[in-house]
């Protein structure tokens, strides 16, 4: 009995001490100060902020996602492909940032590589159901502008599958890093906030 207090005890050590050690009190907060900044729109002060976060943890893949978006909506599309890239490095799975590449791949007109990105997007593990329909509704768009009506079509009746399984909670979603294109909105993904 008593061993299996202990060893409950040791797993719960495991799991949180990694977490400590990965991300400090500080980090967190620059890393959540920064997000503020660059949905406020101040993306000068956004890019040195989450460059900040990325000296102190230069393995956080989320705090390249985000810069990347303040590149990416200041008009610098080599430099938030740089960090999408180095997000993907760190974390190959990483649903906003391969969401994120494959549409600036769509505007350097480098189709194939898109659609790469937004698949690979939908095979990561969803980090949240919104973030899931997006990646579905920009691959529907791509698919469209492709000549892919069938695809298009299976994307987007995916995608309000996905909402009406919300109930309603889903609307659609209000991301600061949409663009209008030709009468639909293409959506960037900010990484998520700090959950350690």
């Amino acid at each position: 009995m008593n061993g299996k207090r202990i060893f409950g005890c040791f797993l719960g050590m495991i799991i949180c001490l990694p977490l400590s050690w990965c991300f400090s009190a500080d980090s967190i907060t620059l890393f959540i100060e920064a997000n503020r900044i660059l949905k406020e729109g101040r993306l000068d002060e956004a890019i040195p902020a989450f460059s900040r976060v990325i000296e102190e943890r230069p393995y956080f893949a989320d705090a390249y996602v985000n810069r990347g978006l303040a590149y990416y909506e200041k008009g610098n599309l080599d430099r938030a492909e740089q960090d999408f890239m180095k997000a993907i490095q760190l974390n190959t799975h990483h649903q906003s940032a391969h969401n994120n590449l494959g549409l600036i791949y769509l505007q350097k007109g480098r189709y194939r590589l898109a659609i790469s990105h937004l698949e690979k997007a939908l095979e990561a593990p969803a980090e949240n159901l919104i973030n899931r329909v997006t990646v579905l509704e920009n691959l529907a768009f791509i698919y469209e502008q492709q000549g892919m009506a069938d695809r298009a079509a299976q994307a987007r009746q995916k995608a309000q599958k996905l909402r009406k399984m919300a109930n309603g909670c889903l609307k659609k979603a209000e991301r600061p890093f949409a663009r209008s294109s030709q009468g639909y909105s293409l959506a960037l993904i900010l990484g998520s906030e700090a959950k350690h």
